[in-house]
């Protein structure tokens, strides 16, 4: 059966970001995409399902949900690449690579990546989502990750020339804060590290204290 332009829009948007629900739909295109996901949803194309948190979302049609890790990685992910707040910044895409950094090779490439724009450059980051790790870890997880990044020599040069950094996403202020210290305190990288507080991911990552 043949697909709509719309149906084929909400496939390739599942392929890069592997959920769509309706807070991530822009208020004047939401009841039409709404409307085209349940008409995809009884041709079997798509699932719905409801995340512990009470969140509703879609995936591609599918046996079993996205488990609770991957809902709330994936939704913070959109919120700091896509979200209200988000203006400069976007997730890296096939035609990003080509314009602005053709040496890195987008397939292969883990979820995670996204560009931040400038007037006159482009910079190359990895969003990482804490899922309740304690804080020591994070640190170390931080200095593994960015050296499986200097082993690389497309991503070195990106880093000599300060166009690669990481950012944490992490659901509550406080461990916001205390991730801060700990990297300010340890941190010695050229690579920038940022930690960014976004409340909205706690209800999704309360769910995996429990079993996931």
């Amino acid at each position: 059966m043949q697909l709509r332009s719309s149906e084929r829009s909400i496939l390739a948007y599942l392929r890069q970001h592997k959920l769509i629900a309706a807070c991530m739909v822009l208020t004047v295109e939401r009841k039409s995409v709404l409307k085209t996901l349940r008409r995809m949803q009884r041709k079997g194309r798509v699932s719905q399902w409801r995340h512990a948190s009470g969140l509703e979302y879609w995936t591609v049609a599918a046996d079993r949900p996205l488990s609770n890790g991957s809902v709330a990685a994936t939704y913070g992910r959109w919120l700091f690449c896509e979200g209200p707040n988000s203006s400069t910044r976007s997730l890296l895409c096939t035609q990003d690579v080509a314009d602005y950094f053709p040496a890195l090779a987008r397939s292969g490439m883990p979820a995670g990546y996204y560009i931040e724009r400038f007037h006159d450059r482009a910079r190359v980051g990895l969003v990482k989502v804490d899922r309740l790790s304690r804080v020591n870890r994070i640190v170390s997880t931080t200095f593994r990750v960015i050296d499986q990044h200097r082993r690389r020599s497309e991503f070195r040069r990106l880093i000599e020339h300060g166009q690669f950094e990481l950012t944490w996403l992490v659901a509550t202020a406080e461990k916001t804060r205390r991730l801060n210290a700990a990297l300010a305190a340890t941190s010695t990288s050229e690579v920038p590290v940022h930690v960014s507080y976004v409340p909205d991911l706690l209800d999704l990552l309360l769910p995996l204290t429990a079993a996931d």
